[in-house]
């Protein structure tokens, strides 16, 4: 996280119509159009740079909520209609689809104004709604028993962009254009896939409770910088110099990537020739944690996915 005097008449590219939403509390979602790398996808908080996910191509910023112009305390339902009904005379013009929309965001969104939009297809909701016999929720999370919210949609997504098979299956289609998600009819699956994606968004954010007792994990004597970094496959050591090492970092967790990014060694080459604060070498530890229990995760998502197409 770098701090940044973010101000679209001074910054350059700001790509405020998009970015502004994430001056508030919310959750982001960072996965590319198309990639020349393996495919990844990454949750965030703030506003964010072009290449978080990929080396050569840039990513997009999904924000999962949308907030009002400044000035204002709330989200016009008529004004997120009308830019539904712009979406949807670019992409369909029959007036049939144009009144299902109407009837979605009616039904779904019947107070006239809320504090954030969910930045989700009220048509896809909608289908939601129906195929999982579950009544939606305009903010949040829900109990996935009666009600699902929009961060329970966020997560299940995280999830099956976090699939290996998934991947796999569809690198080709990755490769040239935008994640599809396959939604599943079962709710009990959806479920289970959106706790599994939360767990994945809480660690990737550095805020799963599976973090809250680790601390630094750098061993040996020494000052602390970065000078040249080396993995020890048979101790599961980084070597930050001579003397310095990150223990019990596993050959998996090591070689992790994110897209075009080996975590563990680019995060340490990016601060080569600098003295890690306590803060840093916590924050590394943190890293190490969070990608032992991902690769965990991501077996499990697996697993639970009985076959492809989902069900």
């Amino acid at each position: 996280i770098r701090h940044v005097y973010y101000d679209p008449e001074f910054t350059s590219r700001p790509v405020a119509h998009t970015q502004v939403h994430m001056l508030r509390s919310n959750l982001g979602l960072l996965a590319p159009r198309q990639t020349k790398e393996d495919f990844a996808a990454l949750a965030t908080r703030h506003i964010a740079m072009q290449k978080v996910v990929a080396v050569y191509d840039a990513n997009t910023l999904f924000p999962l909520y949308l907030y009002p112009p400044s000035g204002s305390n709330a989200v016009s339902r008529d004004d997120q209609q009308e830019l539904a009904f712009r979406r949807l005379h670019r992409e369909h013009s029959d007036q049939t689809t144009r009144q299902l929309m109407r009837a979605a965001i009616r039904r779904l969104f019947p107070a006239p104004e809320y504090p954030r939009w969910p930045n989700l297809d009220p048509l896809l909701l909608a289908d939601l709604e129906e195929r999982l016999n579950l009544a939606f929720i305009p903010d949040g999370t829900a109990d996935l028993k009666k009600t699902f919210g929009p961060e329970d949609v966020f997560n299940y997504i995280y999830a099956i962009l976090h699939s290996p098979t998934y991947r796999e299956r569809y690198a080709e289609f990755l490769k040239r254009d935008f994640a599809r998600i396959p939604f599943t009819s079962d709710p009990k699956l959806f479920a289970t896939l959106a706790e599994k994606g939360a767990d994945l968004v809480a660690l990737h954010l550095l805020e799963s409770d599976l973090l809250a007792g680790v601390t630094s994990d750098l061993r040996g004597e020494g000052s602390n910088t970065v000078e040249r970094i080396r993995y020890d496959a048979r101790d599961h050591r980084v070597y930050i110099n001579k003397a310095q090492h990150f223990p019990n970092v596993p050959s998996d967790v090591w070689s992790f990537k994110v897209g075009g990014y080996q975590v563990c060694e680019k995060w340490l080459k990016d601060r080569k020739g600098r003295t890690l604060s306590y803060d840093d070498q916590e924050h590394y530890t943190k890293v190490t944690v969070a990608l032992r229990h991902t690769i965990r995760l991501m077996q499990e998502i697996d697993a639970l996915i009985p076959s492809w197409p989902i069900p």
